[in-house]
């Protein structure tokens, strides 16, 4: 399918709809469809946002600064910002961390979202599944099927790449975060091995001291023995703890967080 035809299929499948309930990560993929259904059809959005303690620390104040964005550069209807607090790890079975935590985390997080729902106006909810992302590998999205959650940009074919180009060439306003791929801290932690908010916190204050230094990407991966954390990052930006004052100061860093030994992955960023 042409990338006009994709185009004029996603309006079509939003302008099905008169009010959509959005859910919202913060993310490139959520922002660009919101971005599309308040600019490019007179269909309205609300958009929900799960805060929950598996996100990175930036995430929510990104979701704010777009929404911001989308109030002060279009005179229309916008979508009105609702946050709903959830606590994860509260739930056994995603604080076990098996292969389908992730089926719980989304039937949790969208379960919450149909519950606030109920009353409004809205006709449906919508999330920012890709046509390239890989559905058998991740149950989360067996939850959204289960839950009735609809994904316009898969079914209009959209991928990753054509939404990032797309955002570059027709969305002013930029943030590092979407091109950092930000996802749940959870994946940073090896499957069966039980979450922990004091890990997760760290693990997140780890990555945000790295993200002051490198564009990009950035994960710290725990291996779940003893006290060592593997860091990637995109390899054209290895030479930055290359220099003695930048490797010292990480090293420090991560040892004041109880991490006694830190790899640096020469392989570089790999997505989850």
């Amino acid at each position: 399918m042409t990338p006009d035809k994709k185009w004029k299929r996603l309006k079509d499948i939003i302008q099905s709809r008169s009010h959509w309930a959005v859910a919202y990560s913060g993310g490139l993929d959520s922002s660009f469809l919101l971005w599309f259904i308040v600019t490019q059809t007179k269909s309205h959005a609300t958009a929900f946002f799960v805060n929950h303690d598996l996100l990175p620390a930036e995430v929510f104040k990104s979701a704010e600064n777009f929404i911001s964005y989308l109030k002060n550069h279009y005179c229309r209807e916008l979508p009105i910002l609702k946050v709903i607090d959830l606590n994860l790890l509260s739930n056994k079975e995603i604080k076990r961390n098996s292969k389908k935590r992730c089926y719980y985390c989304k039937y949790l997080m969208f379960s919450s979202i149909l519950d606030e729902i109920v009353g409004l106006e809205c006709d449906a909810l919508c999330d920012g599944t890709l046509a390239s992302d890989s559905l058998d590998e991740r149950p989360g999205f067996v939850a959204l099927k289960e839950l009735g959650v609809i994904s316009p940009l898969k079914t209009a074919g959209f991928t990753k790449h054509e939404v990032r180009e797309v955002a570059k060439r027709e969305i002013t306003w930029t943030d590092d975060l979407w091109f950092r791929f930000e996802s749940c801290l959870a994946t940073r932690i090896p499957y069966d091995y039980e979450l922990n908010a004091d890990l997760i916190k760290r693990i997140d204050m780890l990555e945000q001291f790295v993200k002051k230094r490198v564009p990009g990407p950035v994960r710290a991966r725990f291996n779940g023995y003893g006290k060592s954390i593997r860091l990637e990052i995109e390899i054209d930006y290895l030479g930055i703890f290359t220099e003695y004052i930048n490797v010292n100061e990480l090293v420090c860093f991560a040892e004041k967080l109880g991490f006694e030994r830190l790899c640096l992955d020469l392989g570089g960023f790999r997505m989850e």
